[in-house]
């Protein structure tokens, strides 16, 4: 797994929520750290940063994750990289379903071949 830096107090990040009820949907706001440690970091939306008593999401350091009451989260530090992870995504779905289709036309022969070799290690 890839050691990822901690997030720090004053950082600006993007913050992905999507909603448990409809998956479909993913929130992009803009979020700043206002308090870490090394486990957790507290998170606030920039344009409540003035407020009174600004609403607060929890996020792991180790995963940059979190969850809410209806909400799950997920932390980039840039919009680019959480728009690099969304073509990553679509992209692999496209070989998965381009590998689903070299297996449909594989005669038997050669599935037990591909079988063989994928429980060999």
């Amino acid at each position: 797994m890839r050691k990822r830096e901690k997030l720090k107090v004053g950082e600006n990040v993007v913050v992905v929520s999507n909603h448990k009820f409809i998956q479909s949907i993913d929130i992009v706001r803009d979020y700043q750290v206002v308090r870490a440690n090394n486990s957790s970091a507290y998170l606030v939306e920039v344009a409540d940063l003035n407020g009174a008593k600004p609403y607060m999401i929890k996020v792991s350091q180790k995963d940059f994750r979190g969850a809410g009451v209806i909400d799950s989260y997920k932390v980039y530090r840039t919009k680019e990289d959480y728009e690099k992870a969304i073509a990553d995504r679509e992209e692999l779905a496209k070989l998965q379903s381009k590998i689903r289709e070299n297996v449909k036309m594989m005669n038997l022969t050669e599935l037990r071949g591909l079988y063989a070799f994928m429980n060999k290690n």
